[in-house]
């Protein structure tokens, strides 16, 4: 069968952060969003006071919040600089449950956060340990780099496509050594492995959580923030961005590790939680400084035949950036559906006014000719 090889490239749909009508989190620059918070608390205990002590979505350099609670609660930070609220009330028997809306625009393209106080994300901890071979690992991966957010966009991709993403280990913990030599993990696993790689570096970074949508749902995340240029500067190695992360990261807590990150303390009652309830107020689309090339593809393939298919993006900005590149082929009709050897996505790094270049291996089951 003789088919137009142009017109199945054409049939090649390559996305990059750009804008979309309905909510896809690689195409969402800004958001306006709602979170619904509930606690449902159980009581059998009639003396002294019972308290229930949250993290608090905080106002950072990317995102604005808002509360509106059924209770009133008491604000301070804790240790690692989160915003923690506590609500107290007169021992009770019996049920009682505390909502809380939490109002939040986020919008990742603005300046970050001035670091300060950052030597403690250097070292190890219980669950960043940086063994020799992760230092060694690291050290090779980042070897060619002009500079410190090059150095980190490389570690984030490496621990992209070198772990395995396993629904199974969810609620686990597992250290960043653990996850080197297993390769498996899910969004926390992932940030240990960057965190200690990024310190055996000696860029200082921090474990973030929060929520994300998936694409599917909305639910807990973890990511990282690294000091770049004196900022703290976000890197999520689970889906393969950098410095301009999608605007479904909704951060709530920071600190060394997972370990760090305690969701809820209570005293005097049971607790159950339901799920989070986010409501899209609004979405917004990015918009980056930099140009899309062609697709440049070869006029020809044999059947069965491994292809290489570049792209060349070129930056117009005078700061360095990071753009988070996929391509997906078509998979129907099945009789000539391509196959994307290896991970379909990319984090490439460019330079100030740079130009770089992502490359694909696709496999080709029947011969095409552009004709």
């Amino acid at each position: 069968m003789r088919l137009l090889l142009f017109a199945l490239f054409a049939s090649l749909f390559l996305s990059a952060l750009a804008a979309a009508i309905e909510l896809k989190p690689k195409y969402a620059g800004s958001t306006s969003l709602t979170l619904g918070l509930e606690w449902d608390l159980d009581s059998a205990d009639s003396g002294g006071m019972h308290h229930l002590n949250v993290f608090a979505f905080p106002s950072t350099s990317f995102q604005y919040t808002d509360y509106n609670a059924s209770d009133a609660y008491t604000a301070a930070a804790d240790e690692w600089g989160n915003k923690r609220l506590t609500f107290e009330w007169p021992a009770f028997q019996g049920r009682k449950v505390i909502v809380m809306d939490v109002d939040a625009a986020v919008d990742y393209a603005g300046s970050a956060e001035v670091a300060a106080n950052y030597e403690r994300y250097l070292d190890a901890s219980d669950l960043v340990i940086i063994s020799p071979e992760i230092s060694a690992q690291a050290a090779a991966t980042v070897e060619g780099s002009a500079t410190e957010f090059e150095k980190a966009v490389r570690l984030a991709e490496w621990v992209h496509n070198a772990v395995v993403y396993d629904s199974s280990l969810w609620g686990r913990r597992l250290d960043s050594e653990q996850v080197f030599n297993d390769r498996r993990g899910v969004c926390s696993e992932y940030a240990h492995l960057l965190l200690a790689m990024l310190r055996s570096q000696g860029i200082p970074a921090r474990f973030v959580a929060g929520f994300v949508y998936s694409g599917e749902s909305w639910g807990p995340h973890a990511w990282v923030e690294a000091v770049v240029g004196g900022k703290w500067v976000p890197f999520d190695p689970t889906f393969n961005e950098a410095g301009v992360l999608d605007a479904t990261h909704v951060k709530f807590a920071q600190g060394r590790d997972q370990g760090d990150v305690t969701e809820e303390i209570t005293e005097g009652f049971a607790i159950s939680k339901p799920a989070v309830q986010v409501t899209v107020n609004e979405v917004g689309a990015f918009s980056l400084p930099f140009k899309l090339g062609a697709l440049e593809a070869p006029q020809s393939v044999g059947a069965g035949s491994l292809e290489a298919m570049s792209l060349s993006v070129e930056s117009k900005s005078d700061a360095e950036q990071a753009v988070s590149l996929s391509l997906n082929a078509p998979s129907r009709p099945t009789e000539l559906a391509v196959a994307i050897a290896g991970d379909d996505d990319r984090l490439l790094y460019l330079p100030p006014r740079g130009k770089r270049s992502a490359e694909w291996s696709v496999a080709f089951p029947v011969a095409l000719q552009e004709g």
